[in-house]
């Protein structure tokens, strides 16, 4: 038998399947998905890979055929579906076959769950070899023993934690007063306690008949499209304890770290131990044991960002993406795996149903589920018709004109005021950190930049130092300008760090916490601060993207968008869509339960169509005008479109290679190729960034021509510089 091994290696020049001879000794050992170690490369040398196939015969002459040489695990890591999705992505997303693979699994060491565990010997008494260690030198031996009494077992990882001697275990081992053998481990994940668990309620009639669609028979994805504050959760909620009785699982990505815990323990609330989450912040073991619990069964509803999509649960029936909006599930580092589509395609292989919510859906969503290529179910209100909130948008050119020259307009402080004399509680957001936007000379011009990454450095006031928000290098504040030594150094915009020193300012008997990814940095930083939050340990929450979405605060009566054009001009395709969609959902936090809700949106551009269609609760009229917009210009979702981008230390390679590369799709059929250009980030940790931009009819056909010209352009120019397609949507 031959096996057909993928190497461990993230290596495109080696992304290839290798056959290797299965020796005798190994035939009932190897299979499809089992990790081996195999000769490579020069006379002694080994490595890793994994079993994607087995054939008969080899088109490799016998001579030359090497043989595995061990199985690393005692059972496949990989099943014979999660190889074929590897296979997908990897066509996908222009990656390797390795690469695809090391996405789906958590880790590649470690993966046995057993350990050494001790017990009494048959036919010892325990209470005369207790008695029989009176005398000081066999202290140790009867601590053992006494623990032996209490548990009937001591494990090797139980030793070193209750301080019991591994010595006095062997001695006792030597005297047949003890036997070894392997047990099974008894592991547990430690979630954070802290939130309301929240209980069943009765649903309306629009939850009843989103719970309907979910469970129909309809295998088309699903947008559930709800107004924010409308019960998504408790019709996921609904939907999977059906799902359960059935004997089936349920997989639910969040977007965001920050989002876990509260929905986390409105599902631990309902399904109790059934229910396990899983990101990033959690140990390397952590996660893997929820793989393995995941995998045995003994979890069936796994919560997660998008790499729970890889989630080995068995009998998956249905996929919720919520706030299916969101660009976090995205992946921006290679591969760059989209998860709506890893869970759409994984959906129809496994016929589990796929269900798309949000309060906010992407133009392409909506204009899918227009089209009927989605089912489509909405929430058109809040529950207990609750009101929506109402919301002031406010011009800062005015309030500027008239002497008012605070950050807060006069109509949020009033409000603030309002709100923290009726004892309730206040949401504050700007999507940026720090203390202020940047540092620069107001005598020649000279702004603080980054000579890693073409980006302004932003100032800290805490550390009293300027960062780098994409490389993390940090350098003193200048005192004096190094171009023309000016003393006119001073700091532009705002920043979460200084909106909180002038809000303790302002309101100083408020208690204040603050979101971002500075105050985030250890593991369970986001339960702590939400948590507090939501017990109203704090009155004002001041913080950026982590605060907009998905967050249920009873008493929160008032949001604050503070210098909401910084959202309205990125300049990119997509950028007033996620505009709408975040001042939407931000605004959506407010009066979620008594409906008395306000939002103060404070901008420069007050009749901006994207700030009115989300103060006027207008998506439809948003929605049809994007796509107008869009069908004019020829952009998605009206045809296919991709960016293939160049990065390189060298610039001027990196130009060549992109110059190459629209050449090369130039001559594609029915393409139409814009560019180069530079990145709207030039440069990032010392990688230059160019791109171009091809646009056709025949998505499928795109793919095709640009992996042709990824694959020639890379021989020839080598390893120094790197292609990446990037599709958007």
């Amino acid at each position: 038998m031959i096996a057909q091994v993928i190497l461990d290696t993230s290596s495109s020049q080696l992304d290839r399947i290798f056959d290797y001879e299965i020796p005798f000794l190994l035939l009932s050992d190897v299979a499809l998905g089992v990790r081996v170690q195999v000769p490579f490369g020069n006379k002694n040398a080994t490595a890793k890979g994994y079993v994607v196939g087995l054939r008969e015969e080899s088109d490799v002459p016998e001579e030359k055929l090497k043989q595995i040489q061990s199985v690393l695990d005692g059972a496949p890591v990989f099943s014979p579906e999660e190889i074929w999705l590897a296979h997908w992505m990897k066509e996908r997303y222009f990656t390797t076959l390795s690469r695809a693979l090391q996405l789906i699994t958590p880790t590649k060491e470690n993966r046995q769950r057993r350990e050494k565990a001790f017990f009494l010997a048959e036919g010892i008494d325990l209470d005369e070899a207790i008695q029989g260690r009176e005398n000081p030198k066999s202290r140790r031996q009867r601590e053992v023993l006494l623990a032996l009494q209490t548990k009937g077992v001591v494990t090797r990882k139980e030793l070193g934690a209750t301080g019991l001697s591994l010595s006095a275990v062997e001695t006792l081992t030597k005297q047949g007063i003890l036997v070894s053998r392997m047990v099974e481990k008894e592991e547990s994940i430690a979630y954070e306690a802290g939130w309301e668990k929240a209980t069943a309620h009765a649903l309306t009639k629009e939850q009843q008949a989103a719970v309907t669609a979910i469970l129909s028979e309809d295998r088309r994805p699903l947008l559930f499209w709800g107004v924010t504050g409308s019960g998504k959760t408790e019709v996921y909620l609904s939907a999977i304890e059906t799902l359960l009785s059935q004997g089936k699982t349920a997989i639910v990505l969040v977007p965001e770290i920050a989002l876990t815990p509260q929905l986390f323990s409105r599902f631990e609330a309902r399904f109790g131990a059934l229910v396990a989450c899983t990101h990033s912040r959690m140990t390397k073991q952590e996660r893997l044991l929820v793989w393995q619990k995941a995998a045995a069964g003994e979890v069936r509803v796994v919560i997660g960002p998008r790499s729970a999509v890889f989630a080995p649960l068995p009998q998956l029936g249905l996929i919720v993406v919520d706030e299916a909006h969101d660009q976090s599930y995205r992946s921006e580092q290679a591969p760059r795996y989209d998860a709506r589509e890893v869970a759409q395609v994984w959906c129809q292989k496994k016929k589990a149903k796929l269900v798309l919510g949000t309060a906010t859906p992407s133009v392409e969503q909506y204009f899918l589920a227009k089209g009927g290529d989605y089912g489509l179910v909405e929430l058109s209100k809040r529950i207990g018709n609750v009101a929506v909130p109402r919301v002031d948008v406010v011009d800062m050119a005015e309030e500027l004109a008239s002497g008012h020259t605070l950050m807060f307009s006069r109509r949020l402080l009033y409000a603030m005021d309002r709100a923290l004399k009726a004892n309730k509680q206040v949401l504050l957001f700007l999507n940026r950190r720090g203390f202020s936007a940047f540092v620069s000379c107001r005598k020649c011009g000279y702004v603080a930049t980054c000579d890693h990454c073409s980006v302004a450095y932003t100032y800290h006031g805490k550390e009293q130092n300027l960062q780098c928000h994409y490389c993390g290098k940090t350098v003193p504040v200048p005192t004096v300008c190094p171009v023309c030594g000016s003393k006119y150094i001073r700091f532009f915009g705002s920043g979460t760090e200084k909106v909180e020193a002038e809000v303790r300012r302002l309101f100083p008997k408020a208690r204040i916490l603050r979101m971002d990814k500075d105050t985030t940095t250890k593991k369970n930083s986001y339960h702590q601060i939400l948590s507090a939050f939501a017990k109203k340990e704090a009155d004002i929450l001041i913080g950026t993207q982590m605060i907009a979405k998905g967050h249920d605060f009873a008493d929160v009566v008032l949001v604050g968008v503070l210098a909401a054009d910084g959202l309205l001009f990125e300049g990119e395709l997509g950028s007033t869509e996620r505009a709408f969609q975040l001042l939407t959902q931000v605004i959506g936090r407010a009066g979620r339960k008594e409906g008395n809700g306000l939002a103060v949106v404070q901008t420069y551009q007050p009749r901006h169509y994207v700030v009115q269609a989300a103060a006027k609760h207008q998506a439809e009229a948003f929605y049809e005008a994007e796509l107008a917009a869009r069908q004019m210009m020829d952009y998605p979702p009206f045809c296919a479109m991709v960016c293939v981008m160049a990065t390189g230390e060298v610039e001027e390679r990196v130009q060549e290679m992109v110059t190459a590369a629209k050449e090369k799709l130039e001559q594609g059929a029915g393409l139409e190729v814009l560019g180069p250009s530079p990145a709207r980030l030039r440069k990032i940790q010392n990688q230059y960034r160019w791109q171009v931009f091809a646009k056709g009819k025949d998505e499928e056909a795109l793919r095709s021509q640009v992996k042709e010209v990824l694959k020639e352009l890379q021989g020839r120019f080598g390893g120094g510089v790197h292609l990446q397609p990037i599709f958007p949507g």
